[in-house]
């Protein structure tokens, strides 16, 4: 303490009430497999306890969702802590998208598969990822089934760091 009585190394005290939001996107080519290995730009770090939210699914030249294994995609991501429980053996720990693609018509190559926003996905403790690992199956794990030639999906997910 110095002779004005401020403590220089002492705790402000000042606490920062705002809510930490991160967006993680994934955004993958699908040419002829379903895995998914993608090295982050820049690493994301989560410092407190967060929950994870699907916020978009986007996809091109998605297969139309015409068989009963294609109506939903089948989203595994590694490095998620996913608590998701299933009757069926190739959906436990993963997320399930229902397929929204309609169209056999080459017209509608863009589709938004997710239209509310912030669907939970999980909690998270701190971490820091670099790397996105994991699969997009169709619902009976047929690799390559859910795209077409060329396929693409982009995946927006927000990572909301809990309140004290």
């Amino acid at each position: 303490m110095d002779e004005h009585g401020f403590n220089y190394f002492e705790n402000s005290r000042y606490i920062d009430n705002r809510i930490q939001k991160k967006t993680l996107i994934i955004d993958k080519e699908i040419l002829t497999g379903t895995d998914l290995s993608e090295t982050l730009l820049e690493p994301i770090s989560i410092n407190k306890e967060s929950e994870i939210y699907l916020d978009s699914f986007t996809t091109f030249h998605a297969k139309q969702n015409n068989n009963p294994d294609q109506m939903a995609f089948v989203l595994k991501i590694n490095e998620f802590p996913l608590q998701t429980i299933s009757t069926n053996q190739n959906q436990n720990g993963k997320i399930i998208i229902p397929n929204e693609e309609e169209s056999a018509s080459s017209s509608k190559k863009v589709t938004v598969h997710k239209g509310k926003k912030l669907n939970y996905i999980c909690s998270i403790n701190p971490t820091k990822i670099t790397k996105i690992t994991g699969s997009i199956t169709d619902l009976a794990d047929t690799p390559a089934a859910m795209f077409n030639a060329s396929g693409r999906f982009i995946a927006e997910f927000s990572i909301v760091s809990k309140k004290d």
